[in-house]
């Protein structure tokens, strides 16, 4: 690929903002010409000079610096940081259409300009099989900057840019849970199920969990028979934005613990990897296939706060923020409504 380009060179008057621009045209990875502009962030003229003069030595730096392809980067991020959390396979996963669109290029060259005009392929349908929606858009690029801004960070990449694309807007919330009448049938089945799902079922829905969460519980290091609680956070993990709660055992689920250990040694999963794949069957069985894992989550916290449960307690229990519970979770029934309109007094 081409480095190409124009000699940088001052706007003759400032832009929208009042400040002036450095501007120029560069070659970009199928050697197209694009132009180039960037911010000197003041509108004095001998200040915005001497902006230039900085630029112009910092572009021949970098111009002089080795860097590493998209695909290298990727496969850096993913060796050093997603494999040692085992977040290797989702990471895969999703920089699988980022690389296919990115994987050659030098991973400095990569403008906020091409990821809008990925995006718009993308959710037409390119590097796949089919459209894709902007959530599915929105997840790629979060790994792909965090891919990206990994490198960087560890000289990987010429200049060490910051990168921080534009991503799309996320679509309107699915809004899916059991009706109380469903969550009805699960439990009256849930004698005939195996015990890996009928301890997966009742940790969803008595603590509103994720899969994840529940799926990397271990005996002993986070079920704890002594005190009675079990801790959602694996040890020595660090704690991200989507936070997993302690919670007391209920009687029910104790019982349904203390004899899936008798097969287990201390730090063993509580559960096979692919429980999952036994509850979709499960719920299949059932004639509700369409309830995913995560329904159960959105069930959970729909009927605590539907049968009178306070947000605040609701969000105590389940460690999740409140504002989350009130715009996420809260649905209001006809009731509800009817009782807050007659309210007004009109």
């Amino acid at each position: 690929m081409s480095n190409a380009r124009t000699f940088p060179s001052l706007s003759e008057r400032p832009n929208k903002f009042g400040c002036y621009e450095i501007r120029w045209s560069q070659r970009g990875p199928n050697g197209e010409w694009r132009s180039m502009r960037r911010s000197t962030k003041t509108g004095d003229r001998s200040k915005a000079e001497s902006k230039l003069a900085e630029f112009i030595t910092i572009k021949d730096i970098k111009k002089k610096q080795k860097s590493i392809t998209v695909d290298e980067a990727c496969e850096f991020y993913i060796e050093q940081y997603s494999l040692p959390r085992r977040n290797d396979r989702t990471d895969r996963f999703c920089l699988r259409a980022p690389r296919e669109a990115f994987g050659k290029w030098q991973a400095h060259t990569v403008t906020d300009e091409d990821v809008d005009a990925y995006i718009r392929r993308r959710m037409n349908g390119a590097y796949g099989k089919s459209k894709v929606k902007p959530a599915t858009v929105r997840r790629e690029l979060n790994a792909f900057q965090a891919a990206l801004n990994f490198a960087s960070s560890k000289n990987r990449i010429a200049g060490k840019p910051a990168f921080r694309f534009s991503k799309p807007q996320d679509g309107p919330r699915r809004d899916k849970w059991l009706t109380e009448k469903q969550v009805a049938i699960v439990k009256d089945n849930l004698g005939k199920a195996d015990l890996d799902v009928r301890i997966f079922i009742k940790l969803a829905l008595t603590y509103a969990v994720r899969v994840g969460a529940i799926k990397e519980l271990r005996f002993e290091d986070q079920v704890n028979f002594l005190t009675g609680s079990i801790d959602f956070n694996v040890p020595g993990r660090r704690v991200n934005r989507k936070r997993r709660p302690i919670v007391p055992m209920t009687e029910s689920i104790r019982g349904d613990l203390e004899e899936a250990f008798k097969g287990h040694r201390p730090g063993t999963r509580i559960l096979p990897y692919n429980v999952d794949r036994k509850y979709q069957a499960f719920m299949k069985s059932l004639g509700l296939e369409w309830a995913t894992a995560h329904v159960l989550k959105h069930t959970a916290i729909t009927s605590m706060l539907i049968n009178g449960t306070k947000p605040e307690d609701v969000a105590t229990l389940t460690n999740t923020d409140l504002r989350t519970i009130m715009t996420v979770y809260r649905h209001y029934t006809m009731d509800e409504l009817r009782n807050i309109a007659e309210g007004r007094g009109i």
